[in-house]
C-alpha cells in the first residue's frame, strides 16, 4: 500500500510538470487555439427547471420542555383542488436545524414543514432545550411536529395549520421526507410514539428516503464516506444485502494520544477525545492516516467518550483489544549461599524494591480500557435509542397503509461502496416486513414529467421485488442529468398521487396527476403562443385528470403576503442556504 502510494504520488508530480510545461511552450497560435476552446466549451449538462417563488411562514408549537420552531413553505398552486399534501422534512448530516434548508417540494405542489430540533434554528427563532444527538427529546420534538402537521395539533396561538398559510391544505395527506441518516429518527420515533400517533396513522399516507444511512454501521458511516480517503476494504461486498454487514475485523487496531483530522480539528475549534480506532494494514500498531481506514464514532454533547457501533465494541472485546497485560513473574528474592572458602562471608543484602504481592498484579480486563471509548453496554443503549433500523417491522406493523419509497443514484452523496450497502440494507430489511408498498426510485413518469425529460431516462423498478447487490448499478437513477431533488419531487409526488387515488397499478403509462408549477405554466405560455393567448388572466390548475383548468383557489390581496405569527423573524431569513447544503460532519 505504501508503494502503491509513493508512486501515485510520483505520477501526479510528473502529470502537473508536463501540464505546466504544456501551457509554458503554448504561446503565439496555440494560445490562441486555447483561447477559442476555452470559448467553445458546452454549457453545463445538469438540466435545470423553471422554479416559483417560495414562500413561508413560521410559528411555534408547544413540546414537553418548551417551544419548538417551526416553518411552513407553502406553494403558490396546490397540488389538488383540496389543497397541498404535506411533507415533514426531516434533515441529515447530524443537522440540529432544518429551518434553513429547502427541498424545492413546493415545487410539486406540497407544503413543506421544517422545524428545529432542540437546541437547533436561528439565533432569534429556535427550539428550546438542549442538543441530544437526536435522543429521546428530539425524538419527541418530531412527534409533535408531526401531529401539527396532521392538524392534530395547534400552534401556541390556537391555530391550526391550515389556518396559518394562505392556501387550502391536505392534511389527509401527509407524509416524511428524510435526508441521509434523518431516516433513523424517523423510524425510531414512528415506534416508539406509535400510541401517541396514532391519530394520524390514516393519514401518514407515506415515508420517503433520500439516499439514507440507516443503521449503526452508518450512523456515522464505517464503510467510508466521501471524508475518508478510501472505501473501507474490510467490508465484504454483498453482505448488507443480506441485512447481517460482515466486516473483517482481525487487523483492528487503536493508538491513543492522536487525533483524527487534526488540523480540520485545530481550525473548527472541535473538543473530541483523543485517540483512533483503526484498521492496520501494516500491522506496525501505528495510525497512517494516508492509507489506513479510521473508524469513526458518534459523540454525545457534554460526555467525553466515543460512540462506536456496537458490532465494533463487540469485535474490540472479542479481539481483547484492551485485555490486561501478561502477569509479570515475581522474581524470588535469592537463597543465602555459603560463599566459597577465601571469599567474604558476609549476609546477602536484600534487592532494592520489594516485590509486590500477587494480588496487587492482578488487574480486571476493563482496567486498560480507555476512558474515552464507551463500553458494550454503553454503546448498546446509544444505539437502541437512534438506530432505525432496529424499528422497521414495528413500524410497518403500526402503520400497515404507508406507503415507502426510497431515492439513489448511482454515485451517492456520501457512500463510496460500490454496492451501495446502505441502499441495500434498507431496501432489504423492509422488503422483509412486507410493507404495502415498496419501491427504489420513483417511477420513470413521475421522473420523466418532473424533470421535463423522456422518461425512457430513468430506471423503472419493480415496487414489492427483490434487488440483486451484485447488479446494484441498474436500479439507480442516472447521475448528471438532473438535480437530485428533482427526484425526490417525483418520488414524494407519485407516493402521495398513488395515496391520494388508491391506486397502485403499475406500469402506470403516464402521471396521476399532472401538476406544473406557475413558472413551468409561464415557461410553456412563452413557447407555445397560443396558449397565451388563450388562457384566462388567472392561472390555470390542473385537475385529477391532467387536464388544464382555470385556478379557483382564491387569490386576493390578503392572501399575496405570508402570514408570520407575532414576534417572529420575517421569513427571509429563513431562506439563506439552499437544498445543497455544506457538509457539516464533525470528527468522527
Amino acid at each position: 500500500m505504501k508503494n502503491w502510494h509513493k508512486r501515485l504520488s510520483i505520477n501526479t508530480c510528473i502529470n502537473s510538470t508536463l501540464i505546466a510545461l504544456l501551457l509554458f511552450v503554448a504561446t503565439g497560435a496555440n494560445q490562441a487555439a486555447f483561447s477559442a476552446l476555452s470559448g467553445d466549451l458546452p454549457p453545463e449538462s445538469v438540466k435545470v427547471m423553471p422554479m416559483s417563488d417560495e414562500e413561508s411562514v413560521s410559528t411555534y408549537i408547544q413540546g414537553e420542555k418548551g417551544r419548538i420552531a417551526v416553518n411552513v413553505m407553502y406553494p403558490s398552486m396546490t397540488r389538488y383542488e383540496r389543497g397541498a399534501p404535506v411533507a415533514v422534512v426531516v434533515p441529515g448530516n447530524k443537522r440540529a436545524s432544518g429551518l434553513s434548508i429547502s427541498s424545492h417540494i413546493t415545487q410539486v405542489g406540497f407544503c413543506e414543514v421544517r422545524f428545529a430540533f432542540p437546541g437547533g434554528g436561528l439565533k432569534d427563532f429556535h427550539t428550546d432545550g438542549s442538543w441530544d444527538e437526536r435522543g429521546l427529546e428530539s425524538q419527541k420534538v418530531l412527534k409533535e411536529v408531526l401531529l401539527y402537521a396532521s392538524s392534530q395539533k395547534p400552534d401556541i396561538n390556537g391555530k391550526m395549520i391550515s389556518d396559518l398559510i394562505p392556501k387550502k391544505v391536505d392534511t389527509k395527506n401527509v407524509g416524511i421526507l428524510s435526508w441521509y441518516e434523518g431516516g433513523n429518527i424517523t423510524l425510531v420515533t414512528l415506534s416508539k410514539f406509535a400510541n401517541d400517533l396514532q391519530s394520524i396513522q390514516p393519514n401518514l399516507k407515506w415515508l420517503a428516503f433520500s439516499e439514507p444511512q440507516v443503521g449503526a454501521l452508518f450512523y456515522p458511516s464505517i464503510m467510508g464516506t466521501k471524508k475518508e480517503l478510501i472505501a473501507n476494504p474490510y467490508y465484504k461486498h454483498g453482505s448488507a444485502a443480506t441485512g447481517r454487514i460482515w466486516l473483517d475485523f482481525s487487523k483492528l487496531r487503536y493508538q491513543d494520544g492522536i487525533y483524527r483530522n487534526s488540523l480540520v480539528r485545530e481550525k473548527q475549534k472541535m473538543t473530541t477525545p483523543k485517540g483512533v480506532l483503526f484498521f492496520d494494514d501494516n500491522q506496525n500498531g501505528t495510525w497512517e492516516e494516508e492509507i489506513e481506514f479510521p473508524i469513526p464514532y458518534a459523540t454525545l454533547p457534554n460526555v467525553h467518550k466515543q460512540f462506536y457501533a456496537p458490532e465494533v465494541v463487540s469485535a474490540i472485546v472479542r479481539l481483547k483489544l484492551f485485555a490486561p497485560l501478561p502477569e509479570p513473574k515475581v522474581a524470588e528474592p535469592p537463597k543465602e549461599t555459603t560463599p566459597p572458602k577465601g571469599k567474604f562471608m558476609g549476609l546477602v543484602k536484600p534487592p532494592k524494591e520489594q516485590p509486590k504481592k500477587t494480588e496487587e498484579l492482578k488487574k480486571a480486563p476493563e482496567d486498560r480500557w480507555p476512558k474515552t471509548i464507551a463500553r458494550l453496554h454503553e454503546v448498546e443503549e446509544y444505539f437502541t435509542e437512534r438506530d432505525g433500523s432496529l424499528y422497521i417491522d414495528s413500524v410497518v406493523k403500526n402503520f400497515p397503509n404507508t406507503l415507502i419509497g426510497i431515492y439513489a443514484s448511482k454515485v451517492d452523496l456520501n457512500e463510496q461502496q460500490a454496492d451501495h450497502p446502505n441502499i441495500t440494507y434498507l431496501y432489504n430489511l423492509f422488503l422483509s416486513a412486507k410493507p404495502k408498498w415498496l419501491r427504489l426510485n420513483p417511477d420513470p413518469t413521475y421522473a420523466g414529467f418532473v424533470a421535463d425529460m423522456n422518461e425512457g431516462n430513468f430506471i423503472n423498478n419493480k415496487p414489492n421485488s427483490a434487488i440483486e447487490s451484485d447488479k446494484i448499478e441498474v436500479y439507480l437513477e442516472p447521475e448528471g442529468l438532473v438535480s437530485d431533488h428533482l427526484f425526490t419531487e417525483a418520488l414524494i409526488a407519485e407516493m402521495a398521487d398513488r395515496a391520494a387515488a388508491n391506486n397502485l397499478k403499475v406500469p402506470l403509462g403516464k402521471v396521476i396527476r399532472a401538476y406544473l408549477n406557475e413558472a413551468r405554466i409561464r415557461g410553456t405560455m412563452s413557447k407555445n403562443p397560443q396558449i397565451k393567448q388563450d388562457s384566462t388572466a388567472k392561472p390555470p390548475e390542473q385537475s385529477a385528470q391532467g387536464q388544464l383548468q382555470t385556478q379557483t383557489a382564491n387569490k386576493d390581496k390578503s392572501s399575496s403576503k405570508p402570514k408570520v405569527a407575532k414576534e417572529l423573524p420575517r421569513d427571509s431569513n429563513l431562506r439563506d442556504e439552499e437544498w445543497d447544503w455544506p457538509a457539516e460532519f464533525d470528527e468522527k
